[in-house]
């Protein structure tokens, strides 16, 4: 239910921007614990009322993920009117407490939410048309590829695109127990179709893998850099 998803990931923004607990942030705006928790949670059945869009916009009213033109509801991505290309609002990516290999597989755990990062929507609908809601910010590390990705590149997901079908794009993936990100390729070896692991570092030899056992979480659409 994507009100219900909205709702969510306004409610984790604006924990997130004032650095507040769900049941902080409901006492400051003067709402009940469950009120917040749930949808922060996930665990909502129904919308966030007006009522409550009103006091939290009263308590908080700096957030920048309001719509300037609708203050009752949040600027946040969902599904927005064609054209409409969003640059003066802002969408939040969740960045996930995870690092993906760019060597080899390191060990994948649950993925806690560690931040929301805000983007102009604008900008993530010229690389997209996906809803915020199915990006992901995710870390790398290892050398492998370079010079093409750096350590501690912050990288931007697109969890909408999981089916490869233009070779040597890069994908992050599950392979092996572990996460990757790399370019594949499909190749066949005898009569089953086996993926091609790339390397952008050419001291890194290339890797077969079953199509079984490659589990892509999606697309590699931005890198994020520190200079």
């Amino acid at each position: 239910m994507p009100g219900l998803q909205s709702d969510a990931a306004f409610i984790r923004a604006l924990c997130s921007w004032a650095r507040l607990a769900p049941s902080a942030l409901a006492r400051e705006a003067g709402l009940t614990p469950t009120t917040v928790l749930r949808p922060y949670n996930g665990v909502a059945t129904s919308r966030l009322s007006q009522p409550t869009f009103e006091k939290l916009r009263q308590r908080f009213a700096d957030f920048p993920g309001w719509r300037q033109e609708a203050p009752d509801l949040p600027g946040l991505a969902g599904s927005r009117p064609a054209g409409d290309t969003g640059s003066g609002e802002l969408a939040y990516v969740r960045a996930l407490d995870i690092s993906l290999g760019m060597g080899a597989p390191g060990e994948v755990e649950e993925f806690p939410t560690a931040e929301l990062v805000p983007f102009s929507l604008g900008f993530l609908s010229s690389l997209t048309r996906a809803t915020s809601e199915r990006l992901l910010i995710l870390t790398g590390h290892g050398e492998s590829m370079e010079p093409t990705l750096l350590r501690g590149d912050m990288l931007l997901i697109d969890t909408s695109q999981r089916e490869p079908r233009v070779a040597d794009q890069i994908w992050a993936f599950h392979y092996a127990g572990g996460g990757m990100v790399k370019r594949l390729r499909q190749v066949r070896e005898g009569d089953a179709p086996h993926w091609l692991i790339l390397s952008d570092n050419r001291a890194i030899p290339a890797q077969s893998a079953a199509c079984a056992d490659v589990h892509v979480l999606g697309r590699l659409l931005w890198i994020g850099r520190c200079m």
